[in-house]
């Protein structure tokens, strides 16, 4: 591929490998992850980002910022073992950027690009005045522009695909208005930013408005997001469509998974 790289790979390879780079690029780290065992050497830096891109699916903030600075990593001639404790700890990522590479140059962008959404996340709840309501309205941003609309959230699973243990997507009660299951996104976003100031609790959820107003904040606040400084590359397919949804002004009144009804017919008891 990249003669300074050493590698040389046969156009197959190259173009599963490009194949890979694009698939995450729109979001899809499931089709990824089942191309990177093809992809030699270059497969694990796939990997590495695919998996930053499932945690972070998952809710699980730390270990998909870990995954995503092992996936920066993975260009350099030799690792650097690079060591960063979140984004707030302004360490720079060493993503390539060249431009004579397709390969490398569309991953560097996409990595760059989930960086700078770590980054503005952590730095949005870290200069909040209430970071508990800021971390619990982000983990309602997260949960639709990573799981709501992914598609691939939804689809029955292929003949011969195995479900880990673990992934929060697709098991449990994954899209239900359970209270549960966002204080539990809230607090690993909350324990990320500020470790030694307990826990988000029931009331945090209740000041909120439960289900409705949570998702009315959330559906705001992606209505508000300016994406500009990440322009270079294209945001994932589930992230466009939740921020077009949230610009719609008629539909930004209500919480995702209920009817489609007219506001002004709602009464004050319904509400």
């Amino acid at each position: 591929m990249s003669a300074d790289r050493g590698y040389i790979l046969p156009p197959p390879t190259l173009l599963e490998a490009i194949r890979a780079v694009e698939a995450l690029e729109q979001g899809h780290w499931r089709t990824a992850l089942d191309l990177a065992p093809q992809l030699g050497q270059l497969g694990s830096a796939v990997r590495w980002l695919a998996l930053s891109m499932r945690e972070r699916a998952h809710g699980l903030v730390d270990e998909s910022w870990q995954s995503l600075a092992a996936a920066a990593d993975c260009p350099a001639e030799r690792r650097s073992r690079l060591r960063t404790s979140g984004p707030g700890d302004r360490t720079t990522l060493p993503w390539p950027s060249r431009a004579g590479d397709e390969f490398w140059r569309s991953f560097g962008l996409v990595g760059q690009r989930e960086e700078f959404h770590a980054r503005s996340q952590w730095f949005r709840i870290e200069d909040s005045s209430y970071p508990k309501r800021t971390c619990l309205v982000e983990s309602c941003v997260d949960h639709l522009t990573w799981v709501f609309f992914d598609h691939s959230t939804w689809r029955a699973p292929q003949a011969g695909e195995g479900l880990a243990v673990g992934d929060r997507v697709t098991r449990g009660k994954l899209g239900e208005a359970g209270r549960e299951y966002f204080l539990c996104r809230a607090n690993e976003l909350f324990h990320s930013v500020c470790p030694l100031r307990g826990s988000i609790t029931r009331k945090v959820w209740d000041d909120l408005g439960a289900y409705r107003g949570l998702h009315e904040a959330a559906l705001t606040a992606l209505a508000e997001r300016d994406d500009r400084q990440t322009a270079q590359v294209v945001q994932r397919v589930a992230h466009r469509s939740a921020v077009a949804w949230a610009q719609q002004a008629s539909l930004g009144c209500r919480p995702i998974g209920e009817p489609v009804i007219q506001c002004d017919h709602i009464s004050s008891t319904d509400a």
